[in-house]
Formats: C-alpha cells, structure tokens, sequence
C-alpha cells in the first residue's frame, strides 16, 4: 500500500541514546506518532534516534523544540543520517546541521527550529534558528535516522517529524 499523504513519522523504538538518561517516569509524548525524541532532560552527549523506515516519502520535516519549562542551558545541533551500505552500514551525515551552537534560552518561551530534507529544495520560509532555516536537497532514502549534540549541561528537548510527499 501506497503512502497518500503527508503523515507523521512513526515513534522509534526505545533506542540508549534517547531514553539513556532518565530523570522520573516517562513522559506522555514517548511512543505517539510524530515524536523521535519525546521531551526529557538530556545532559551533554550525542543521542542517536533507532533507525527508522521510510515507505515511500520523498522527505521529512523535523521540528526540534526546546522546552519553555524545562532546563535550557546548553546548546544543540541535529543532523539526519543515512548508513552507508558501502562500508558496511557505518551512519553517515547529509551535508546540512540545525542550529549548531544555538543556545536554549529557559525564559518561558518556546524556541527550536525546522530542519527539512526534500528533493528540489534551494530554500524555503520555514521558521528557523538564529542561522535561518536549514533545508537539505536530498531524497530521504528508506533508512535513516536523527542525531542531536548536546553541550554545556542539561537541555530538555523534543524532535518531532513528518513525512513529506
């Protein structure tokens, strides 16, 4: 069956890099459609999605979003890999980070930015970090994964994503 529209990113399995660091119970937002990694305190390391399959999407859009509430003192940078079946399925970057070196500001407000991959992109208005939205004019593939860099403490954080026609 053919996917018909644009839909949410299936929730990945419970990879170490996304629930490694536990604070309390797990929160609403892990296992519901959309959500990569749910919102949790994460303190300063590199946290890797489970690798995840796409049906039959040209792209994805993911919205990296820092806690209002939470602790926001550290900085962030995403990136979307696809393994490289060539070396033996070692995980490789598409040219393209959001907002490295942007930091969390805590003060109540909402912040984050998108980051998309599609074929055809050159530029598009999507709200984005301090270095203006990221695009990356590449075809998804069917497997691939999200990686986010946190540094300097705790940063609590959310990635959601959908597919894209």
């Amino acid at each position: 069956m053919s996917q018909q529209v644009n839909e949410p990113v299936p929730s990945p399995l419970k990879a170490q890099g996304i629930y490694g660091y536990r604070t309390g119970a797990q929160l609403t937002t892990a296992g519901k459609a959309g959500v990569i990694f749910p919102s949790e305190a994460r303190i300063t390391g590199t946290y890797n999605s489970d690798e995840m399959f796409n049906p039959t999407a040209r792209g994805v859009r993911l919205n990296l979003v820092i806690d209002p509430t939470g602790p926001a003192t550290g900085t962030y940078a995403m990136v979307v890999q696809v393994p490289d079946m060539v070396s033996g399925g070692v995980w490789k970057t598409l040219f393209g980070t959001l907002a490295t070196g942007v930091t969390g500001n805590g003060t109540g407000a909402v912040s984050g930015a998108f980051l998309t991959v599609y074929p055809g992109l050159t530029g598009i208005a999507d709200a984005g970090a301090a270095n203006g939205p990221v695009t990356i004019n590449q075809h998804l593939g069917p497997r691939w994964r999200v990686q986010v860099i946190t540094t300097l403490d705790t940063l609590t954080f959310t990635v959601g994503g959908n597919y894209l026609l």
